[in-house]
């Protein structure tokens, strides 16, 4: 006789039964842990295995960056962390594995050799960069937080973005999908969706849009009259025959070149700072509203004309191969490069265009351009016709003309202008002069220092300009002048209390400044002409403008110039050791700001104080000073 099963035993194994059917379509995970004693369910932790995660640099991924514990094993608690995901670059068959990780909120796996992608489980999705792989399908139906969506270079064929209704940027570039639908897309901020094959493109829903690049496809028509926002649009290589941009106020960068466009109207583009329409059939082109163009390339078209005279920031010109008789860019004072080859000009005045440094024209054009020469004070610039001209020097002072050419007379700069018999102008020069005995070509460490001084007018040389006399002495009465100049000159308010100084001298405002502003304190009469700076103790003050400034006074002017900032490191100098000399913390303080190093001579441990200051170190402690 059978022994019939207890009703609770057929249900437990019915349940066990139920239990084992269920762990056959669950994706494989590891068992719980057994030994748990605590109260505590542990929950289910997805194995890193070749069943999980089939493509072995994926799995050496997941194990390396996302097994903390380094178990084998993903817990809940180490899938929730994972929201940033890049693996772009390294070289997968397969993400087989990826729909583990439900919070991922930025996925990155381009240039990584993928033929598939499944991301129908990463819900939580915002970013998707999969751009540069060989996938010919992607659904992106399930990923409805999606904000940037960029999947570049692939085979795509097709591309349905219906349901990523908050999507703000799309790069479909590169594919050949021949279609795209966007218009549920409300949202879109960016798109590019170049060399794609569209024939046609409907943005009329996308009223966000700031930038849209749609170049290289067979569009023969695009409205963007409903993209009143659109900064930037890039749709050359098409075959567009019109476009229409007067309700895109906002455009910045317009690129339609390579089309078939034979007008366009940018009345009402006045932002616009780039225009590329070359390669057109346009027979006029009307720049004038649109002042802040940096950039015109009009080239390969079929202009008669070309006005750019209101267009004072253009920096670059290219206006080759059209129908143009006559140019004018005198007003264009910031143009660098212009190319107006082929075309009917036989004159091109660049005078006025300074900083022009590639200029590209016919042969048989004949230009009107500065040359830029630099010559030392007293050398000559040779010109071949000289004695057939009469020369227009704008400072002579500067230069002078001279049997065989122009003499450089002392440092400065002037333009001159040539003259042939019939008045036309042949030559046009920007002369620079520098200081004799400062040639830029063979530099020192004063070198820059000086001809920064110079520009600023904080020095004018000696000998009448022609020389700087860097290695000279510099007296008390050259460097007070050289900071005040530095300082802009200001007007002394106080009344003369130095015996040796006089109204008539160069240098009667700076020192009446220097000694009211406490960077000099003056001497006193009784002392030797080669005294440090001291406070005299009698009313029979001087200053001693010809006395040698020495080092430990220059960095004193500096220092006290500077405001008597504290030093925080002393103690460098072996020859500047005792605290209560008036120049310590300005040595130390010059030092510290790099505009003293020590004396070379000693392997920088000295500081010289009672050396001379040359000219040439005086200067190259103040351009020091100012640099820091």
């Amino acid at each position: 006789m059978k022994k019939k099963l207890k009703p609770g035993l057929c249900i437990l194994m019915a349940l066990i039964l139920l239990l084992g059917s269920v762990g056959d379509v669950l994706p494989a995970a590891a068992e719980e842990n057994s030994g748990n004693t605590d109260g505590v369910s542990n929950a289910t932790k997805v194995d890193i295995s070749e069943e999980n995660f089939p493509d072995e640099t994926f799995r050496d991924i997941v194990k390396d960056w996302y097994d903390s514990d380094e178990d084998g094993t993903l817990s809940e608690e180490e899938i929730a962390k994972v929201t940033n995901m890049d693996v772009s670059g390294y070289s997968l068959e397969s993400l087989k594995g990826i729909e583990y990780f439900s919070k991922l909120d930025y996925l990155d796996c381009r240039t990584s050799g993928l033929k598939s992608l499944d991301v129908s489980q990463n819900s939580e999705l915002t970013g998707l960069f999969c751009g540069f792989n060989e996938l010919t399908e992607l659904d992106v139906s399930k990923n409805t937080k999606l904000i940037t969506l960029s999947c570049d270079d692939n085979n795509l064929t097709s591309l349905d973005v219906s349901k990523n209704t908050v999507l703000e940027e799309l790069s479909c570039d590169g594919n050949p999908l021949k279609e795209l639908d966007v218009s549920n897309n409300t949202e879109l901020d960016l798109l590019l969706c170049c060399r794609t094959g569209l024939t046609e493109l409907d943005v009329s829903h996308n009223t966000k849009l700031t930038m849209l690049y749609c170049y290289t496809n067979e569009l023969t028509e695009l409205d963007v009259s409903q993209n009143t926002i659109l900064e930037e649009l890039l749709c050359y290589q098409n075959q567009l025959t019109e476009l229409d941009v007067s309700a895109n106020t906002a455009l910045e960068w317009l690129n339609c070149s390579e089309n078939k466009l034979t007008e366009l109207n940018l009345g009402q583009n006045e932002k616009l700072v780039r225009l590329d329409c070359n390669d057109n059939q346009l027979t006029a082109l009307d720049v004038s509203a649109n002042k802040k163009l940096v950039m015109i390339d009009c080239s390969n078209n079929q202009l008669a004309a070309l006005d750019v005279t209101k267009n004072d920031k253009l920096e670059k010109l290219y206006c080759y191969t059209n129908q143009l008789t006559e140019l004018d860019v005198t007003q264009n004072k910031n143009l660098e490069e212009l190319d107006c080859t082929d075309n009917k000009l036989e004159l091109l005045d660049v005078r006025k265009n300074s900083r022009l440094h590639t200029l590209r024209c016919d042969d048989d054009v004949t230009v009107l351009q500065i040359k830029m020469v630099d010559l030392l004070a007293g050398e000559v610039l040779t010109i071949d016709d000289a004695a057939e001209l009469t020369f227009t020097i704008e400072d002579e002072s500067v230069a002078q003309a001279v049997e065989g050419g122009i003499k450089a007379r002392r440092r400065g700069t002037t333009s001159i202008e040539a003259y042939d018999a019939s008045g036309n102008l042949k030559h046009l020069y920007e002369l620079t002069v520098y200081f004799r005995d400062v040639d830029p070509e063979k530099p020192s460490y004063f070198t820059n220092p000086v001809y920064w001084a110079a520009n600023k007018g904080i020095t004018t040389g000696k000998r009448g300009g022609r020389r700087f006399a860097p290695a000279e002495t510099c007296t008390r009465a050259q460097i007070v002048t050289f900071l005040w100049r530095y300082a802009g000159e200001p007007e002394p308010t106080i009344e003369n209390p130095f015996s040796d100084i006089q109204p008539t001298a160069y240098y009667y405002k700076a020192v009446l400044w220097a000694f009211e502003n406490g960077i000099t304190t003056g001497r006193s009469a009784a002392a030797s002409h080669t005294a440090d700076p001291a406070d005299a103790p009698s009313a029979a003050k001087i200053f001693d403008p010809n006395g040698t400034c020495t080092r430990r006074e220059i960095v004193t002017f500096l220092w006290r110039f500077a405001g008597k900032p504290e030093p925080h490191d002393t103690g460098a100098f072996t020859d500047v050791a005792d605290e209560n000399a008036y120049y310590y913390k300005a040595v130390y303080w010059a030092a510290e700001r790099d505009i003293t190093t020590g004396k070379k001579a000693t392997n920088y441990t000295t500081f010289d104080p009672t050396g001379a200051c040359s000219r040439g170190m005086a200067v190259t402690f103040l351009y020091r000073h100012d640099q820091w």
